[in-house]
């Protein structure tokens, strides 16, 4: 039996999207001969090219071109996306980076052979506009020292505040656990970070799993929307209140909601601080388990 994507849907969420139309079409072309459903949402119609794309792929059922004038934010955009899926599985992609259905396949069986995990990640590339490499920007998914231990609530306040997952937008996520829990995006007061925080929502219902290939190529350059983030300080004392947010949604036991909260305000302050003094984020990092002896 031939392997498809059947199961996955892909989707992107458009901005004045039509200066990376044939990264686009790149992406849509080749999921769709695998197979792959593919949502899409410009939410601002800045230029035509979700009308393009609308015609272009009028005769294809498994593409679905969302248009609306509502200048939604990014996470809202994405929300509603996320609310459309209707397959097992679902991959967020930046409308400016790129993958491939080898990548996304390949993440899809890593969650088959592993029931518990969420997510499937795998290395991110740094590339620039041409396409041309920037291996020191490469995130290559540090594994954790507990991998091969049970899963626990712990893990996710390492993952999180040891920097384990810079970003959602590069694995393949199980849909049945967003939808039994209505885990859409939170956002930060300033929507920086909202995706990381998400992940750490979505960590505190299982594991993540770690495949060794390229799952994505990120695009670097100055007008990209995370370069242009003005981070502050205050930045990680509003990271922590949606952390503690995720807490009380998901997690049953109100002495280990306290225990969290605690630890979480505590790390996060400790950011704030450092970022305040100028020193390394690294070295005021303390450990839950430490936190709680």
């Amino acid at each position: 039996m031939r392997v498809s994507l059947g199961r996955l849907t892909l989707l992107i969420p458009l901005y004045h999207s039509s200066r990376f139309a044939d990264i686009i079409y790149d992406t849509i072309n080749g999921h769709l001969a695998a197979g792959a459903s593919i949502l899409l949402s410009d939410r601002h119609q800045i230029d035509d090219f979700a009308i393009e794309l609308r015609q272009r792929y009028a005769n294809q059922s498994k593409v679905t071109v969302i248009t609306a004038s509502d200048n939604l934010d990014w996470v809202q955009n994405i929300n509603l996306l996320i609310a459309a899926v209707r397959t097992d599985f679902f991959r967020i992609l930046p409308h400016d980076d790129s993958t491939t259905p080898i990548a996304s396949l390949a993440l899809l069986q890593a969650l088959d052979a592993d029931a518990s995990a969420i997510v499937a990640t795998g290395i991110v590339r740094a590339i620039d506009l041409n396409n041309q490499r920037i291996p020191a920007k490469d995130k290559m998914q540090p594994r954790p020292s507990y991998v091969d231990e049970q899963w626990g609530y712990t893990k996710a306040l390492d993952f999180f505040f040891k920097g384990y997952y810079p970003g959602a937008f590069k694995g393949v996520i199980r849909t049945q656990c967003i939808q039994q829990f209505d885990l859409t995006i939170r956002p930060t007061s300033t929507l920086i970070d909202s995706e990381r925080c998400w992940l750490f929502g979505l960590h505190l219902l299982g594991p993540f799993c770690f495949v060794e290939l390229d799952a994505i190529y990120k695009r670097h350059y100055p007008e990209s929307t995370h370069r242009r983030w003005q981070r502050e300080a205050s930045n990680h004392l509003d990271n922590g209140d949606t952390l503690i947010a995720y807490c009380h949604q998901l997690l049953n036991d109100k002495q280990l909601i306290n225990m969290a909260e605690k630890h979480i305000r505590q790390n996060s302050f400790l950011r704030y601080q450092s970022d305040l003094q100028g020193l390394p984020v690294s070295t005021y990092y303390r450990d839950f388990i430490a936190a709680l002896i």
